[in-house]
């Protein structure tokens, strides 16, 4: 400040009393001191020691202002170097934020972008969303329907099992079974089982049958602590129920031998049995009414039916070897011309069989 007013003082020079109207006229210190009148009669000037004074503290008052005013300028021009360089600071930190903001805006192109692809794979995996619930709602009511179907077929492969047990119970309805007969030769069973009848039964008139004829695997049966011979099961097969129940009635007279005669049921039919037998033998010894009725138990005219198995099958080979003859079947060609069967195989039956 202090050297300011020294640079100020340095250009000021001291005021000189020009007499020039003009200057009177432009002088900023016009109108505060009076300026005496010239005239050729008095012409004295006015006092120089007043007019030096006047002038000089007038002259220090404009310095100080003069002072005041550039102080104030520097002042402000200090303020508008720091305004420069705040403005040099926000052009460098908008450079840098703009800078900033495009790569914001690249990266939201960027998400818009994968936002849009994963707009469009949703869409995609909805709509294959829908056809998967339509085609599983298609398959589950296709599934339904089978299952329905299967059920169906289910009750109609039970119906048609029971109804071929059915005719192969009816087709074995005039059969009986021998066992304990000894087997002397091949060609003997119905021979053989006249014999059977006649001396072992009691029977007065045996009664005529279609055919003879063993089956199953051989057996030894001790006759004492010596004595043993083989045997198969001789299936005979009679002309009429009638006169197969009438044999099979003397077959009391068998009682505590090692004959047995027996209606001959397929294997179903005698593993049901044989799940039965523990009952009627129980219910025997209790003395009550007890009989078998095909694969059906009776005791005192109630039925006990046996635990039954759907998955149960029969081979059809073991069958023939462990029953003998075969069920009675409607047969679509003609009678078997061809005799050659292997040796221990059931016989055919013929046309009357």
């Amino acid at each position: 400040m202090i050297q300011g007013k020294q640079n100020m003082q340095h250009f000021i020079q001291p005021q000189q009393n020009f007499a020039s109207p003009v200057f009177q006229q432009m002088s900023p210190m016009s109108g505060y001191y009076p300026v005496p009148s010239q005239s050729p009669s008095h012409s004295m000037p006015p006092p120089i020691m007043q007019s030096t004074l006047n002038q000089g503290s007038e002259s220090g008052d404009k310095i100080d202002f003069l002072v005041q005013k550039v102080e104030e300028i520097f002042k402000k021009l200090s303020s508008i170097d720091e305004l420069t360089k705040k403005i040099g600071n926000f052009e460098i930190s908008d450079k840098s934020l703009t800078k900033t903001v495009e790569k914001g805006s690249k990266r939201i192109d960027e998400v818009e972008k994968s936002m849009e692809f994963m707009n469009q794979n949703f869409k995609s995996s909805k709509s294959e969303s829908e056809y998967l619930k339509t085609t599983i709602t298609e398959i589950k009511s296709e599934h339904g329907e089978m299952v329905n179907g299967f059920d169906c077929l289910r009750a109609d492969m039970d119906e048609l099992h029971e109804r071929h047990v059915d005719l192969q119970i009816r087709s074995m309805r005039e059969n009986l079974v021998f066992s304990g007969i000894p087997e002397l030769s091949e060609n003997e069973p119905s021979e053989q089982t006249e014999d059977f009848m006649k001396i072992n039964m009691k029977m007065d008139i045996v009664m005529d049958f279609q055919r003879a004829h063993r089956f199953g695997k051989k057996t030894q049966i001790k006759i004492d602590d010596r004595d043993t011979y083989m045997t198969r099961p001789i299936v005979c097969r009679f002309k009429n129920f009638k006169d197969r129940e009438l044999v099979r009635s003397f077959a009391r007279n068998l009682k505590d031998t090692k004959f047995g005669v027996n209606e001959q049921f397929q294997k179903e039919v005698n593993d049901r049995r044989k799940l039965l037998w523990p009952y009627y033998k129980e219910a025997k010894k209790q003395g009550q009414k007890t009989h078998f009725k095909r694969d059906k138990l009776f005791i005192n005219g109630k039925e006990i039916g046996p635990p039954t198995d759907r998955h149960m099958e029969t081979d059809k080979r073991q069958q023939q070897e462990t029953e003998g003859a075969r069920q009675k079947e409607p047969s679509r060609r003609g009678p078997q011309q061809n005799n050659d069967r292997p040796r221990g195989a059931p016989r055919r039956r013929g046309k009357h069989s």
